[in-house]
């Protein structure tokens, strides 16, 4: 679930986040996990949508660690099976782009729904306030 980038953007949206917020849960007699869960966690949800997008986009189009650890048909991952589509000869195009087609409908879906959390959380630490 980590990723290099995941863990930037996170770590630069939290870097964000003014330290009154800590000291205040700390006065009111919250702990570590607490002002976590309640403060923190809240206020990232445009970060947190945003690493989410972005992971799912990079995991659905995966290639090379589907096709290295799976050897059963009903196993296998879209890009994988639309692989399986170009042969020795000639490439069925008609299958290959109908397969392309569906397998970007949910990533682009996904973008659609949560494109104002993406933008928001990749612009969040942009401008100083």
């Amino acid at each position: 679930l980590a990723s290099p980038t995941g863990i930037f953007l996170l770590r630069q949206h939290f870097v964000t986040l003014p330290v009154q917020l800590d000291e205040a849960a700390a006065i009111d007699g919250a702990g570590r996990l607490r002002t976590l869960v309640s403060i923190l966690l809240p206020n990232s949800w445009a970060a947190l949508g945003t690493v989410a997008v972005l992971k799912f986009m990079w995991t659905w189009g995966e290639f090379a660690w589907p096709s290295l650890v799976t050897n059963n048909e009903m196993l296998r991952t879209l890009p994988v099976g639309l692989a399986q589509f170009q042969n020795q000869f000639a490439p069925r195009w008609d299958l290959l782009m109908a397969g392309s087609v569906l397998a970007a409908i949910p990533v682009v879906l996904a973008f659609v729904l949560l494109q104002r959390t993406f933008v928001r959380g990749l612009t969040g630490g942009a401008v100083k306030e």
